[in-house]
């Protein structure tokens, strides 16, 4: 029987696809795309739970209960197409396939460089649409050295969180590791932005999405620390920065020291 990879060569494998070709799934285009899928479980379980005549405590519960079955559902999936992976050389490909599609590193730095090259010719509309494939930041009220600055902070954000997360959690828990951080991540992101009709439904999503990409983003700054030096960035003012960042941010904190 032909041999099995480890999981930790099918991710080095997978980061390295991921960084000179992007994801062979091309992303959120596909309808059946694993983000895209958590997504909609995010989005009925708010349409559905969320009822703003049910009293706080109950929305909460609600949102508790709806995290815990989509990520443990979601972990579930990952380690079972793991067990499958290990038997079959032909489902590790698979498995490797799907894995390339939950680390987003090649398309946000493109989108940073077409951010970059946009401005450089003056040409403000493809910033802007440049800038909405890797921050939320509504640019219509920024500058373009405020849609430079929004660009930044944006891909060092996705350096973090769509990067080091998804990867740390693979190399400990195997596949079911990135499902359940995109489970979090997204019900975080969908839920958990603190809005009156969100304040309590999506309590747990945000502070699990706190806890989860604490170590992550450390980790992040960390690396872009060392990276500093042979970039021209001063050690000091990047370890000055982590220091006074507020929360789980080091990695938007570590690139603003770097580059002074």
């Amino acid at each position: 029987m032909a041999a099995v990879p480890d999981h930790l060569l099918i991710l080095l494998i997978a980061i390295a696809i991921d960084a000179y070709l992007g994801a062979p799934l091309l992303r959120r285009r596909w309808r059946w795309h694993p983000l895209i899928l958590i997504d909609r479980a995010a989005a009925w379980c708010d349409e559905k739970l969320n009822r703003p005549h049910r009293s706080e405590l109950d929305r909460r519960i609600r949102g508790v209960l709806a995290l815990a079955a989509c990520a443990t559902l979601a972990g579930l999936i990952g380690r079972l197409l793991d067990l499958i992976g290990m038997q079959d050389p032909l489902m590790s490909f698979m498995v490797l396939l799907l894995l390339t599609t939950l680390i987003d590193q090649r398309e946000s730095h493109n989108a940073l460089r077409q951010a970059e090259l946009a401005l450089s010719i003056g040409d403000r509309d493809a910033a802007s649409i440049a800038l909405s494939r890797i921050s939320d930041r509504d640019p219509i009220h920024l500058d373009d050295h405020g849609v430079a600055r929004a660009a930044i902070e944006g891909r060092a954000e996705r350096f973090a969180r769509h990067g080091a997360g998804p990867i740390l959690a693979y190399a400990l828990f195997g596949l079911a590791g990135p499902a359940v951080w995109w489970a979090i991540l997204n019900f975080g992101r969908r839920l958990g932005g603190g809005d009156p009709a969100h304040q309590a439904f999506g309590w747990a999503a945000r502070w699990a999405m706190w806890l989860v990409t604490m170590i992550p983003d450390r980790l992040s700054g960390m690396m872009i620390l060392i990276a500093a030096p042979m970039l021209r960035g001063a050690p000091l003012a990047v370890v000055r920065t982590m220091i006074l960042a507020p929360g789980p941010q080091w990695s938007i904190a570590a690139v603003a020291g770097g580059l002074g």
